[in-house]
């Protein structure tokens, strides 16, 4: 951490003693960094485990680093949408951040397939140039993809009910997608999307819910699948909404009242 910003945490710290500080840790934040930038990372971390309370985790794979934190998931303030269950299973979405996470060799062996892969996001601006260059590549290669830029979360009902399935494409095997929870995986399930995703360990652990495909796996024998399989439908919505999570974060900090403290934002806004 930078001066300044480790100035405005402590004097956060000091102004504010009537709140109760929680370290939210939504991902792996050393984020494979090396020298210099990885000592400044390992220092806020170390700063901001000190001046919090409580620590809580979006992936449970981090409790070797955080052994005290608790694991809270993640969720979504999307409802069931009624169009999913009969639009052709053939038409498939991806939303959120294109960046160096994002399997473009994955996403053309989908596309290879008689499908359509429609994609709503913003490239991201580290490594934005070579990033773009692959999505105008994978673009200009598969006609079946269409790139639809920026979206606000209020969109979501409107662009997912469009679909059957929604895509996680992230590369397998990486540290930046190890310790990964995305968003999007809780929007498609309650809004009822089937699911497609590369097989990382937030994917793998949703396996009785979703597919699992590698680079390079019987995509054919897959959207055979498709057709028929309904794993979604089992997914436990109720318990997988932001007032549940709400819930949970106050019982943790204020055993005994979160039925009298009314939630008033989403922890995580925005694409992920």
């Amino acid at each position: 951490m930078d001066k300044p910003a480790g100035m405005l945490a402590a004097n956060l710290h000091q102004d504010l003693s009537e709140v109760h500080w929680v370290y939210d840790v939504f991902d792996d934040f050393l984020y494979n960094a090396e020298g210099e930038d990885r000592v400044r990372r390992l220092i806020a971390d170390a700063l901001w485990r000190c001046r919090c309370e409580r620590s809580i985790m979006l992936d449970p794979g981090l409790r070797g680093r955080y052994p005290s934190a608790v694991h809270l998931d993640n969720a979504s303030h999307l409802e069931l949408l009624l169009s999913v269950a009969t639009t052709d299973p053939r038409k498939m979405v991806y939303i959120g951040s294109i960046d160096r996470r994002v399997d473009f060799e994955w996403l053309d062996g989908l596309a290879a397939n008689d499908v359509t892969i429609e994609i709503f996001g913003s490239v991201h601006p580290v490594a934005a140039v070579e990033t773009q260059q692959k999505l105008d590549a994978l673009i200009e290669r598969r006609r079946n993809i269409s790139f639809h830029g920026p979206y606000d979360n209020d969109d979501l009902p409107g662009i997912l009910a469009q679909f059957r399935v929604g895509l996680l494409p992230y590369r397998a095997g990486d540290p930046m997608t190890d310790h990964v929870n995305p968003d999007k995986l809780h929007h498609y399930l309650n809004a009822g999307l089937a699911i497609v995703a590369s097989p990382i360990p937030a994917a793998r652990r949703l396996g009785r819910y979703i597919h699992v495909m590698a680079t390079g796996g019987d995509w054919a024998a897959l959207l055979s699948e498709l057709e028929t399989s309904r794993l979604q439908e089992s997914w436990p919505r109720e318990t997988n909404t932001w007032d549940k999570r709400w819930v949970e974060l106050v019982n943790l900090v204020l055993p005994g009242e979160a039925a009298t403290l009314t939630p008033h934002a989403e922890r995580r806004v925005g694409a992920a």
